[in-house]
């Protein structure tokens, strides 16, 4: 209230209070009727008919349905989450040829790769093995 100063703070209350008296003389009054348009249990005109009379028989009010609904809902997806065949694993991938033909390399820091590397032919798979992964990694 700093920022009006004095005489704006006094002009402030001057309209505040005129507002009030003109709401006190009108009879007017700050007073709102909250309506949320929902409508009550009340049976339609001619009573349940068909599933919903069958259902009102056994569950007459409506927190009882809905817990029942509820219920209902959380049972059926409880059961079709934990269902099904344990026995079904997922299938493994299926090695494709460039990683069978890398799987037949040993790891240079492993003892067999030594033994591995006697052999003819394969220091040469190993060089090309080395120039594919150069080709990936650029």
């Amino acid at each position: 209230m700093a920022f009006f100063g004095r005489t704006g703070l006094a002009a402030l209350r001057a309209v505040r209070a005129t507002r009030m008296q003109s709401f006190v003389a009108t009879g007017q009054s700050k007073q709102f009727v909250r309506r949320f348009a929902g409508g009550g249990s009340t049976p339609p005109p001619g009573g349940y008919t068909g599933m919903e009379k069958v259902v009102r028989g056994v569950l007459p009010e409506d927190y009882q349905i809905v817990i029942a609904f509820g219920s209902i809902e959380f049972g059926l997806i409880f059961l079709l989450t934990r269902g099904g065949d344990s026995e079904a694993e997922p299938a493994a991938p299926v090695a494709t040829s460039d990683a069978s033909a890398s799987a037949d390399i040993p790891s240079i820091l492993s003892d067999e790769f030594e033994e591995w590397s006697k052999v003819p032919g394969n220091l040469e798979k190993w060089e090309a093995s080395l120039e594919d992964m150069e080709k990936t990694l650029a």
